[in-house]
């Protein structure tokens, strides 16, 4: 490896004791001679750094501490989750092995970025109060105030005639339920919806306007100026891995000959096995949220929200948990969760070797 001389000389132990984000980065050792990626053996390259040294973990549980002391000085909400299912995230981290993976700088250790779970804990809120029978107290309004204003929300999105039927049916769908929404605010979602027409007004639309707009009635384009931030702060989140180790597994597309090739797709291609970098089920996960609402918050909205915004952010994160997932592959059933306060849903079983998808 091209490292400094004192690296070099402090033989492969120092290596093995590594953090594995620099391992897989800074110290990879997956060259040939040649500096060319090896083509054989990508999975023994990962292999050798899934297990995590003592002082790695050491360090890891340090940090998870230190985070949860901070978060219970300021009396921020704290929730536990246990991973129901393999969960990995920062693929498209550019990599020589094709798929990258999130680390934290300076550490080394894997996390999952707070900007990611605010992502998907809105969208939980959002899918709560449009379209589940009990929103667990959410409403759109609600959404607006805590995690800020989105003009490309789903229920906002114009996809014009060049967008996929079924995408456009999914974005028809979403409007229709926002527009049921608004016709049945309860009396706190009525009070948050119009102190928010008051709060974004501006010289070039007024309070009058805006409304219309938020209604759908009226000047569409007064939504992309509205600006409002939202009032909670969501940490990176520093996993703990199932027994101390990291896992690899791998995917298997198959569909070469069509995306690349430009031939007819069909099941027959060959498989190009990709190894990957995740965490096992059973690995532990520590949410904290922190809330910050701007000085110019209206009293009304204070009101209203700061008795209830652990509960709300409670209900969308077990939401999240049980039918959203965190990180990527969610779609095949990846970063799904279980609170450690209830019965933990099953755990997919590890296998022996690389490998589950």
């Amino acid at each position: 490896m091209a490292v400094p001389g004192y690296l070099s000389a402090a033989g492969k132990s120092f290596f093995i004791a590594a953090p594995p984000g620099h391992n897989f980065r800074l110290y990879f050792d997956g060259w040939t001679p040649d500096w060319k990626v090896i083509s054989e053996g990508k999975s023994q390259v990962l292999e050798r750094l899934v297990a995590l040294d003592k002082h790695v973990l050491g360090t890891l549980q340090a940090l998870r501490a230190r985070q949860v002391a901070m978060a219970d000085s300021q009396k921020d909400l704290i929730r536990e989750a246990v991973a129901s299912a393999p969960f990995t995230t920062g693929l498209g981290i550019e990599h020589p092995l094709e798929n990258g993976f999130a680390f934290l700088d300076p550490y080394g250790l894997p996390y999952l970025p707070g900007s990611g779970v605010k992502g998907v804990v809105r969208r939980a809120a959002e899918e709560l109060a449009l379209f589940e029978r009990d929103p667990k107290g959410w409403s759109i309004p609600a959404v607006w105030w805590l995690f800020g204003f989105d003009a490309n929300s789903a229920f906002f999105a114009h996809g014009g005639d060049t967008v996929p039927k079924v995408v456009a049916d999914e974005m028809h769908e979403w409007k229709e339920a926002y527009q049921r929404h608004l016709g049945k605010l309860n009396s706190d979602g009525q009070q948050l919806f119009t102190s928010f027409c008051t709060a974004v007004a501006s010289a070039a639309y007024s309070e009058e306007v805006i409304r219309h707009a938020l209604r759908g009635d009226g000047k569409q384009e007064a939504i992309h100026h509205v600006h409002l931030r939202g009032a909670l702060e969501f940490w990176d989140v520093i996993p703990e891995p199932a027994h101390g180790k990291l896992r690899v597994d791998i995917m298997n597309p198959h569909y070469n000959h069509y995306y690349q090739k430009g031939q007819p797709p069909g099941d027959w291609g060959n498989p190009v096995p990709i190894d990957f970098l995740t965490l096992p089920p059973g690995s532990k996960f520590t949410f904290i949220v922190r809330f910050r609402p701007p000085n110019h918050w209206p009293p009304e909205v204070r009101q209203v929200l700061e008795p209830q915004w652990m509960k709300l952010v409670s209900a969308a994160l077990e939401f999240a948990w049980d039918w959203q997932g965190f990180g990527a592959k969610t779609a095949v059933g990846y970063g799904r969760m279980g609170s450690v306060s209830k019965k933990p849903l099953p755990t997919v079983q590890a296998p022996k070797g690389p490998g589950g998808v």
